[in-house]
């Protein structure tokens, strides 16, 4: 547990040191606040006009939300590969992937120590998220249980998001093949559910839709915590870690 503290305690400075981390950070702050402000607005002026809007009056918080942390899925298309992109890539970039093959340190203390620094990256930006909805709990009624669901289901999509983020950049050489090859995958991994109600039907459609995250993520914007969800984002967290093991094991015999 030492090294995989060290290794991670060394990503996460490394990632400060440079202007990446506050970029990243700054945009990702900046854009939610857009985002907030903007369905608040909505939602102040559907208050205000019920009739136009077709609402039944006041401002409904829930929705609001539900709105911003959808829109925070979208946005990790871009920030989960940001941040996993130069992980393994960077390593092999400067050839100093072969020192940590040849440490006396385990590859699996390599993954994770790895995988907990970009964790830790993207935790201080959902930490830095919750002034919303404590700025909202004082100018409104907000369902603290939806709230605190949708945080969990946002913790464990991110968690499976950086695994995906972590194998590719193991198989990939550059951060640029990296990045986009992640935000690919993780695109997909957004609209499958979507798009197979429309491709396929019966059994395929459901498999479609099982495997996307955006049918297990809406559960937890609701306010639903199901066994289902949450093994499903456990398993694909756990596979792709394996995953990342497997491929860097495996480069570091050949």
């Amino acid at each position: 547990m030492k090294t995989i503290y060290y290794i991670a305690k060394k990503e996460v400075k490394s990632s400060f040191s440079s202007p990446k981390a506050g970029v990243v950070f700054t945009v990702f702050l900046l854009l939610i606040g857009v985002f907030f402000k903007m369905f608040m607005n909505y939602a102040l002026q559907a208050s205000a006009n019920p009739q136009q809007f077709g609402g039944g009056g006041g401002v409904d918080l829930n929705q609001v939300f539900k709105a911003l942390f959808s829109n925070v899925h979208f946005l990790f298309l871009f920030f989960v590969p940001a941040v996993t992109m130069g992980l393994f890539a960077d390593e092999k970039k400067n050839q100093t992937i072969k020192f940590l093959y040849s440490s006396p340190v385990s590859i699996w203390e390599i993954v994770l120590g790895k995988y907990f620094s970009v964790m830790f990256v993207m935790g201080l930006m959902l930490v830095a998220t919750l002034v919303y909805p404590i700025y909202a709990q004082f100018h409104g009624d907000i369902d603290v249980g939806i709230w605190w669901s949708s945080y969990l289901g946002l913790f464990l999509l991110v968690s499976a998001q950086l695994s995906l983020g972590v194998w590719i950049s193991s198989v990939t050489k550059t951060q640029f093949i990296s990045c986009v090859t992640t935000i690919i995958c993780l695109f997909m991994l957004l609209i499958l559910g979507w798009a197979s109600r429309s491709i396929a039907g019966g059994g395929l459609g459901g498999f479609l839709e099982y495997i996307s995250f955006t049918s297990h993520f809406d559960n937890f914007l609701k306010g639903m915590i199901s066994t289902t969800d949450v093994i499903y984002f456990l398993t694909f967290t756990v596979l792709f870690l394996y995953y990342s093991y497997v491929s860097l094991d495996s480069q570091r015999w050949s």
